[in-house]
């Protein structure tokens, strides 16, 4: 699908109505398949996990299912990293864990495995921390859509731009309705900068922005690249103003005006179910 990444084809599968399942300890395979009427995300998704030990976990599973983390960390044999991204990734909300409360527990398993002196199954059965999610502060919106992202690159349950909206102010308009305005109209929106490109050593830069509706392709004259030339290089969420541009089937925007968002007001934020 030459230059579009993961999140983009799975936000393209979910807007025309294909169901994405998250990875799953006792589902998922390698590779993401087609299950039924759904797309079944696999291991080969999740960051710093190869094949050869996904395999291995795959061995482990056919002798039986994983019954709980405590289960899964004993005997799937993955390492501390990549475990923490399938917490914080919400791989584990099979076994009933929200994503903070699977992280502590990785934590404090590994932490016992590292005091034991040889394979003391007693260990593991007793988690210095008990299993009280009311302990543990949810993650707002954007926050555990972030989390996916480290973990997966990609994230089934919103896009980012979906999960931004009612915690930072954004312009109302999103990239699909820009399909309405009127040609050569001023056209403001947000979204996720998903593809940046300058074929050869051409004087147009062109770009997209892509947010929970769409896409929108964005041009840019070197008069105006060079003007946020960092902005554009350094940051991936922006809001984007310009004037909109219609050949028969084809539009983009013709940017005029481009602003980073501040992402940090989004993690600051507290607790927000989005669903």
């Amino acid at each position: 699908m030459g230059f579009y990444a993961n999140h983009s084809l799975v936000d393209d599968a979910k807007r025309h109505g294909v169901q994405v399942r998250a990875v799953h300890p006792n589902e998922s395979v390698w590779e993401s398949q087609v299950c039924g009427a759904e797309l079944c995300l696999g291991f080969g998704v999740v960051e710093g996990l190869g094949q050869a030990k996904t395999e291995r976990l795959l061995q482990e599973r056919a002798r039986r299912p994983f019954q709980d983390l405590n289960d899964f960390v004993l005997r799937g044999g993955l390492g501390t990293q990549v475990l923490q991204r399938l917490a914080l990734g919400d791989a584990f909300r099979c076994f009933g864990l929200e994503q903070r409360e699977a992280l502590w527990q990785v934590l404090d398993l590994q932490a016992l495995a590292a005091r034991s002196q040889g394979p003391q199954l007693g260990l593991w059965d007793q988690l210095s921390v008990a299993h009280n999610p009311s302990r543990f502060k949810g993650l707002n919106a954007y926050q555990s859509v972030a989390a996916d992202y480290q973990a997966f690159g990609l994230s089934t349950r919103a896009h980012p731009m979906q999960a931004l909206r009612g915690l930072i102010k954004l312009p109302k308009a999103l990239c699909a309705d820009a399909r309405q305005a009127p040609h050569n109209s001023f056209f403001s929106t947000s979204g996720l900068l998903i593809v940046r490109q300058r074929p050869g050593e051409g004087k147009v830069i062109f770009a997209t922005l892509e947010d929970e509706s769409g896409l929108l392709d964005m041009v840019l004259f070197m008069d105006v690249y060079e003007k946020f030339r960092d902005l554009f290089l350094n940051h991936a969420f922006f809001k984007a103003g310009g004037i909109l541009q219609r050949d028969q089937d084809s539009m983009s925007l013709l940017l005029k005006d481009l602003q980073a968002l501040k992402l940090e007001e989004a993690l600051k934020v507290g607790s927000h179910d989005w669903r």
